[in-house]
């Protein structure tokens, strides 16, 4: 047998070495990928989110002009709104004074690109930098709200167009001056002269012609003004038709918004030039063009609150001097001694001398003639200081009424503009009433 000696075998002593160093290369390596790739991209996730943020506070900013922000007026109070969400999600390390803010007034738009650094830890060992830029950038929208989840109750606003109202010609809802002066009357059994009605969320966005379930409505009403598991619903188009509800079917919706008072909501507002009232009545539906943020302040039942809601029964016994054929005088509003104004529901109205006896005769062709709807007293003698009595109501928060058992009162103050809806619509790059914001980019 042969035996190899042992100066033909291969010294193989050292070839581990190259091994070990490929291989702390490469375990360096991972824990460069490990600690400065995976903090780049922690870091890079922080700045997205940190972006959206700052976005989104801007575009709030803008639609409900906090501290006086205006797109392209004052953009100053939304820029600082958004540097103060950056640096709130990113710490002071991020770059606000070399951050990029650019409004879009037409389109409603605000887009952000904020920067922070990262330290690099074993980078630099590779020949890299010791810190590299991280930048992201976001782009948020304000608008009106055409959707969200509203109360299922409808106002009328161009029955009270001191609050809120749309527009006859335009038909765009208008901006209110101040709070509501008056509150909003609702009778089930007068729709047309009615401020609020009722209103089944199930059928958001029916047909001009279809069919509703007037009489009853959704046994769901009560929960809805309870906020419980209210539809989210859109204006797909101006009008949308929703059908009516008496409310039937919820026999304590009364007691259910009474219990929300003090409350912010979103109320759809109906257009009554729009309205269908029928006949028949199966078709009777609301044509809702837009919504409006209202606080509800109080909800009076004219049969249990009736001073609250349309005043305080008082009588009037005062003289007036009438200077002729044709002189007037307006009950409502007219000085009367010292009975006080504004007189609503002007009942049991007598005229007679002054000097007294027999009471003036009323009626076309007699001693005066009364018009209730004027609330005013046209003279038809010849000039005489004339007795006038008569009992009125003063005061309430739905003056002008008369007494209806079966009558609502709805007291509310305007709360806009506010943050509350989806699907905001870009408008004329000002405020809005009903707002909402969205990220696009």
């Amino acid at each position: 047998m042969r035996v190899l000696s042992a100066g033909r075998l291969r010294n193989e002593r050292g070839a581990v070495v190259p091994i070990v160093v490929l291989s702390l290369i490469a375990i360096f390596g991972m824990v460069v990928l490990a600690v400065d790739v995976g903090g780049l991209m922690a870091k890079r996730r922080t700045m997205v989110n940190t972006n959206d943020s700052a976005a989104l506070a801007a575009a709030r900013a803008y639609a409900i002009q906090e501290g006086g922000a205006l797109c392209g007026g004052n953009d100053g109070p939304a820029g600082a709104a958004a540097d103060s969400l950056a640096v709130s999600n990113a710490g002071s390390e991020v770059q606000t004074a070399t951050n990029v803010f650019e409004p879009n007034c037409a389109e409603q738009t605000v887009h952000v690109e904020y920067e922070i650094l990262q330290d690099l830890f074993f980078a630099p060992v590779l020949g890299f930098d010791d810190t590299t830029e991280v930048v992201a950038a976001a782009t948020a929208q304000w608008g009106e709200s055409l959707g969200g989840n509203p109360m299922p109750v409808e106002l009328d606003p161009n029955l009270t167009n001191d609050c809120v109202f749309v527009d006859p010609e335009t038909k765009q809802i208008v901006k209110p001056p101040g709070p509501c002066p008056d509150g909003f009357w609702f009778d089930n059994q007068d729709l047309t002269n009615s401020g609020w009605g009722l209103m089944n969320l199930n059928s958001w966005g029916v047909e001009a012609d279809e069919n509703c379930n007037n009489r009853g409505g959704s046994d769901q009403l009560g929960e809805w003004i309870m906020q419980a598991g209210v539809p989210n619903v859109r204006l797909t188009e101006i009008p949308t038709y929703v059908c009516t509800s008496d409310g039937a079917l919820s026999p304590n919706w009364d007691t259910d918004l009474k219990n929300q008072e003090g409350g912010i909501f979103l109320f759809p507002v109906n257009d009554p030039d729009q309205m269908i009232f029928g006949p028949p009545d199966s078709q009777q539906k609301y044509a809702i063009v837009a919504f409006a943020p209202m606080k509800v302040d109080h909800v009076y039942d004219v049969g249990t609150e009736t001073e609250a809601a349309i005043g305080g029964q008082s009588s009037c016994i005062a003289n007036h001097f009438f200077a002729g054929p044709g002189a007037t005088l307006d009950l409502e509003n007219g000085a009367l001694g010292t009975c006080t104004t504004p007189r609503n529901d002007i009942q049991g109205l007598v005229l007679r001398p002054a000097a007294g006896g027999a009471p003036y005769r009323e009626g076309a062709g007699r001693d005066y003639i009364w018009a209730p709807a004027t609330s005013t007293i046209t003279w038809r003698n010849p000039a005489e200081n004339v007795r006038v009595a008569f009992d009125y109501r003063s005061g309430g928060a739905c003056p002008g009424h008369s007494f209806d058992p079966n009558a609502y009162c709805l007291e509310l103050s305007w709360a806009g503009p506010q943050l509350i809806g989806t699907d905001p619509e870009p408008g004329d790059g000002e405020s809005c009433l009903a707002c909402s914001v969205r990220l696009i980019e």
